[in-house]
C-alpha cells in the first residue's frame, strides 16, 4: 500500500523552503524600511497580514471562478493565479511592503489548490500545475540569464574571488 511518505517528505521539505523565503523576505522588509523605529518594528506583522488576507482572499476567488464545469477551467485558472501573483508583488512594491506579495502569491496558490483538490483534483491531476510546469521551462532559462546579466564582474575584487574559489575547492 502506498502511504504517500516520499510525497509528504518533498512536500514539507518545499514547505520548508517556501516558509523561509517568505519569512526572509519579512525580514528584509522590516530591516531596510524607512521611518522610525516603530515604523520599522511594526512592516514584518503588517506585511504578513496583508499577505495573508489577499492570499486568502484571491485564492478563495481563484477557486471558484471560473466555475469547475466552465469549458476553459483550465487556462482560466492559470491565469488568475498567474495575474493574481504579478498583482501581488508589483502593488507589494508599490505600497512599500514588499514582503506580503511573495506571501501573497504562496497563499493564494496554496488556497486555491486545497480548494481545487476538493472539487475533485487530486494531487498527482492538477492541469494548472502541469500549465506553470511548462512556463517554468520557458522563464527558467530566461530567469539566470537576468540574473547573469545583472552581475558586475568588474565590481569584484581579485581577493574574493580567490577566497570563494578557496572555499569551492
Amino acid at each position: 500500500e502506498n502511504k504517500g511518505i516520499s510525497t509528504l517528505v518533498i512536500a514539507a521539505s518545499s514547505l520548508d523552503d517556501i516558509v523561509a523565503i517568505s519569512i526572509f523576505g519579512v525580514f528584509m522588509g522590516m530591516i531596510f524600511s524607512p521611518g522610525d523605529l516603530t515604523q520599522q518594528l511594526l512592516q514584518g506583522p503588517l506585511e504578513m497580514v496583508i499577505g495573508l488576507t489577499f492570499g486568502i482572499t484571491w485564492g478563495l476567488i481563484a477557486s471558484f471562478i471560473p466555475h469547475r464545469d466552465d469549458k476553459y477551467v483550465i487556462a482560466k485558472r492559470s491565469v488568475m493565479i498567474g495575474a493574481g501573483g504579478l498583482c501581488a508583488v508589483l502593488g507589494s512594491e508599490l505600497i512599500h511592503y514588499s514582503g506580503a506579495g511573495p506571501l501573497a502569491c504562496i497563499v493564494a496558490s496554496f488556497i486555491a489548490c486545497l480548494s481545487w483538490k476538493l472539487q475533485g483534483w487530486s494531487n498527482t491531476h492538477n492541469p494548472v500545475s502541469d500549465v506553470f510546469a511548462k512556463i517554468w521551462l520557458i522563464l527558467q532559462p530566461m530567469l539566470f540569464g537576468l540574473i547573469g546579466a545583472e552581475i558586475n564582474l568588474t565590481s569584484l575584487e581579485l581577493n574574493t574571488v580567490g577566497l570563494g574559489l578557496v572555499v569551492i575547492i
